[in-house]
């Protein structure tokens, strides 16, 4: 007996795109993809204001992007950062790739996407680390910024602690100067890379949680490039580290007091000085060369900054007084009219009249830096911007 056939008709095809919305959020339907919204979502807010307009002038492409976070956050990186099965993966200036597949660095990107902050800093950190030798040392550093909330700095370094004896020498051989402006190094090898040798030879760092562990008469605040770290030692959950140069740029007042956020904001108020309204999704190139290339004519203006980031370290340029390339200076440039002295102590006993926010100048044959006063005007509040 021959089946008898069944017409099936469509009287009514569900739309592509769809929404509903609801008290706790809305369910969105895009292209037979389904995203459930609740009001946490990092883009809710965005997302109900398009969904709100009249059905046709709807972005459903806009609201696609908007659902999916990692789809916001490679759209708001830029090019250099990518995602391949999952993995946030960032390729360097110079090719080279790093997994961001990470804990720390994935929230870090995520608050600086919530935040609209300035991708610039994230991007030199990313550009500094690339450049670190060791692939052990870069998954270790992983380690310590998820343990430790300490501030990047916008040329794409981090701030830490440290403990010195009273004349502002280093604890363990007495040897190294720890005072604010002195920039400390020794060669990368001298260091121990093995972070199970969890006493060993290296310049040490610490984040805040350590620093009830160690003695020492005076906390210091260290600026750290991520190139220079060579290893975080496994014990006191990975909360301090060795490294082979670091800068110290102050000195905390007391344990107590262990905000790092303003050394992070008065390093950055040299390039915030001359950035302006210009400081979002700053430009990174390899070279001064290739930056005056690439930056055409129509799109140079006064205050523009970019990062050179190469294998010598990382700069802050901008056009400053002019557009042309003999504009085109360091923003320390911003600052080259502050009172200028030989030595620090040479400054707090001649420049009288200084008062909090005052920049200052250390011109020597060690150094040439800018110093500023925060939160008060002894030696105590200087802090190294440059």
């Amino acid at each position: 007996m021959a089946r008898s056939k069944v017409k099936i008709t469509v009287i009514d095809k569900a739309p592509d795109n769809a929404f509903l919305m609801s008290k706790n959020g809305v369910t969105v339907r895009i292209e037979n993809e389904g995203y459930t919204i609740n009001k946490s979502h990092t883009n809710y807010k965005e997302i109900i204001s398009e969904l709100s307009k009249d059905s046709k002038k709807i972005d459903w492409e806009k609201v696609k992007s908007l659902c999916s976070v990692r789809s916001s956050i490679l759209s708001y990186i830029g090019n250099n950062l990518r995602c391949e099965q999952g993995h946030f993966i960032y390729t360097g200036n110079d090719g080279r790739q790093l997994d961001l597949n990470n804990n720390a660095l994935a929230l870090r990107i995520l608050d600086a996407y919530k935040k609209g902050d300035d991708v610039g800093k994230m991007i030199a950190f990313f550009e500094n680390l690339i450049l670190n030798p060791s692939e052990s040392a870069v998954k270790e550093l992983f380690l310590f910024l998820e343990a430790n909330e300490l501030p990047l700095t916008d040329d794409g370094c981090f701030l830490a602690y440290k403990r010195v004896r009273d004349d502002y020498k280093d604890c363990y051989s007495g040897t190294f100067d720890n005072s604010i402006g002195s920039i400390v190094s020794m060669k990368r090898e001298d260091v121990n890379p093995n972070r199970h040798d969890t006493c060993s030879t290296g310049l040490h760092f610490c984040s805040k949680d350590y620093l009830k562990s160690f003695y020492g008469e005076h906390i210091m605040v260290l600026k750290i490039n991520p190139k220079d770290v060579v290893s975080i030692p496994s014990d006191y959950n990975n909360a301090k580290g060795r490294c082979c140069r670091y800068e110290v740029i102050g000195e905390l007042e007391s344990e107590q007091k262990t905000n790092l956020n303003k050394y992070a904001e008065a390093q950055n108020e040299v390039i915030q000085k001359v950035k302006g309204n210009n400081s979002h999704n700053t430009l990174v190139f390899s070279s001064i060369k290739k930056a005056l290339k690439g930056i055409k004519k129509e799109d140079r203006k006064e205050g523009l900054v970019v990062s050179i980031v190469n294998r010598d370290g990382t700069k802050t340029m901008g056009f400053i007084g002019g557009i042309t390339n003999k504009h085109f200076k360091e923003v320390t440039d911003a600052y080259k009219d502050v009172p200028t002295f030989t030595a620090i102590k040479k400054a707090l006993a001649e420049y009288k009249d200084r008062k909090v926010g005052d920049v200052i100048r250390v011109k020597n044959s060690k150094q040439n830096s800018l110093y500023k006063f925060v939160d008060g005007t002894t030696n105590k509040h200087l802090v190294k911007i440059s």
